[in-house]
């Protein structure tokens, strides 16, 4: 290997950037501090782009087939209003699907969550009395098997805690998910104003 002036810098590149790794090892703590500093500032830009990425889809949708016949008709008129008129259109769309989720889904799943852990301590009752039935048949009974006692209730119960706090997780993020769209539209809103 000569060691020319191309050589000697491509050297010192490599020497720096495997200091500057070791350093950042040696203190992951601050460099994670760091980055989650330097990923809340880009946050905003970036919650803006997937919100124009997801809005974008709809509005070009809108553009190019619901308007189509405007395209030809109007002409420039239309070419200068266009993309605002769609923009709003896209936007009052979004916020009918989440008033949608919010106020009919959400609580039809809670009505479900209801109905279902009424009706699981009836349910374990008729397969106990089936799986009775079925080894009667063959001349057996369910205390003849060592089968240690289990509380079907009790079971029933952790598992709808663990389904409402399932309910209540997806809910939270649903509403944490609802927040950062309004927030993105917010920011992109006053970043295009």
């Amino acid at each position: 290997m000569e060691f020319n002036r191309r050589n000697i810098r491509l050297l010192l590149l490599i020497v720096a950037f495997a200091i500057a790794l070791l350093a950042a090892l040696l203190n992951l703590g601050v460099v994670a501090q760091a980055l989650k500093v330097a990923l809340r500032m880009v946050s905003f830009l970036l919650i803006g782009l997937c919100v124009a990425f997801i809005l974008n889809t709809p509005m070009k949708l809108m553009e190019t087939r619901l308007f189509a016949f405007f395209n030809r008709r109007f002409g420039k008129r239309w070419q200068r209003i266009r993309r605002p008129i769609c923009l709003t259109m896209t936007v009052l769309l979004v916020a009918g699907l989440l008033f949608l989720v919010f106020f009919l889904l959400i609580p039809e799943l809670g009505a479900t969550i209801t109905l279902v852990s009424e009706q699981f301590p009836k349910f374990v009752e008729d397969t106990n009395l089936w799986l009775s039935g079925l080894l009667d048949g063959y001349g057996r009974s369910l205390d003849s098997w060592n089968i240690p006692k289990i509380d079907w209730v009790k079971i029933g119960d952790a598992a709808l805690e663990m389904l409402k706090r399932g309910a209540s997780n997806f809910l939270t993020g649903t509403m944490t998910a609802a927040t950062g769209i309004v927030s993105g539209v917010f920011n992109f809103v006053v970043g295009v104003v």
